[in-house]
């Protein structure tokens, strides 16, 4: 059988996250872990550019998936769900070394080609130089994250939400160390709970409540290119406030 439910976490250092991306990636790292890792010595790719070795867990999480319109598709799990006047965010900046990606770089520093240097001019002289990126990080005392599994394989996601102790970027710098407390029933209706929509949701698949629209992967990794598994989505305007 079919059932919601939600997992209660403690948050013991602010993140490093988009608020409205669903936690699948969490989940995949701890099933990961759980695993060995099982797939580090394969090959190939998965969805066209996901190297086996480092994705293929992805596929594996035992929590139900949305499919539509041939074949996409996307896990019914939440972002985190919290109560809003506990959100604090924090101004912060985190360090990367320059490469040679500008799409990237232009969007962690779009005044990159006005200060980049030159690779050959740079050999031989030391350590290359980093930036320093400002971010926001984001801090509630606890939050929730809601999935609809298979009732057989509850024991299977405890499991795994055992072994999830970070969410966001950056957690070797101390950024977005949680706690799994314990998950209770939901209801959740249409990825719907409590009048807020959970997660991002393709435009085509929900009524529209005056939701922002935004064009979104569809799962995790979230910032790497996947024009097929792509879509504009419906996302819940309390995730910016």
């Amino acid at each position: 059988m079919k059932i919601w439910i939600k997992a209660l976490f403690k948050m013991h250092t602010p993140a490093i996250i988009r608020p409205y991306l669903p936690l699948d990636g969490a989940l995949s790292y701890a099933y990961a872990k759980l695993t060995g890792f099982k797939y580090e010595n394969e090959e190939g790719f998965i969805y066209d550019n996901l190297p086996v070795n480092r994705y293929k867990y992805i596929d594996e999480l035992p929590i139900e998936k949305t499919f539509y319109d041939n074949g996409k598709w996307f896990y019914n799990i939440s972002a985190p769900i919290y109560n809003p006047s506990d959100k604090k965010t924090f101004k912060t900046t985190i360090t990367r070394k320059y490469i040679e990606d500008i799409d990237l770089w232009q969007m962690r520093f779009p005044n990159i080609e006005n200060v980049k240097w030159n690779y050959n001019d740079k050999s031989a002289k030391g350590k290359e130089k980093a930036y320093l990126i400002p971010v926001d990080t984001f801090y509630v005392p606890q939050f929730e994250v809601l999935m609809q599994i298979d009732e057989k394989d509850e024991d299977k996601i405890y499991e795994i939400l055992e072994n999830v102790k970070a969410i966001g970027k950056k957690t070797n710098q101390g950024y977005g160390f949680v706690e799994f407390v314990d998950i209770e029933d939901a209801e959740v209706n249409n990825f719907v709970y409590e009048n807020k929509l959970i997660r991002p949701v393709p435009k085509t698949l929900i009524e529209d409540k005056g939701y922002f629209e935004l064009k979104l992967r569809l799962f995790t990794p979230y910032y790497v290119k996947n024009e097929k598994y792509t879509d504009v989505c419906c996302v819940d305007k309390s995730f910016f406030e």
